[in-house]
């Protein structure tokens, strides 16, 4: 199986275990962007990633988690500036109704 495919898997398995509410998703951005810069930085993003992927797989190694990291962090980061903005977030968790997306798609669509 390609890393691709493993990255796939682990969010897919993820997606369909967990669906956040926008409030939901609002409150993990803001437990995890801990220094109120508005964006995920790379060391909150490991701690972001090695709780996701432990809530999916609790026996899961550091190792695993960082692998897990340096892929989420290349997929994610749409424009490589190193950190995550809530859009990009949005991406990547799943929200009941993502208002980020829509509003994003509608602003795009003018």
């Amino acid at each position: 199986m390609s890393s691709e495919e493993n990255r796939a898997n682990m969010l897919a398995e993820f997606r369909s275990r967990y669906r956040l509410t926008s409030h939901e998703f609002i409150k993990v951005w803001k437990f995890y962007d801990v220094d109120w810069s508005g964006y995920i930085e790379i060391d909150e993003l490991q701690h972001l990633v090695k709780d996701l992927v432990r809530s999916v797989n609790p026996d899961a190694t550091d190792e695993e988690c960082q692998h897990r990291f340096r892929r989420i962090k290349s997929y994610y980061d749409a424009n490589k500036d190193g950190q995550i903005s809530i859009q990009e977030l949005s991406d990547l968790l799943p929200v009941e109704d993502n208002y980020l997306k829509r509003f994003h798609d509608l602003k795009m669509n003018r």
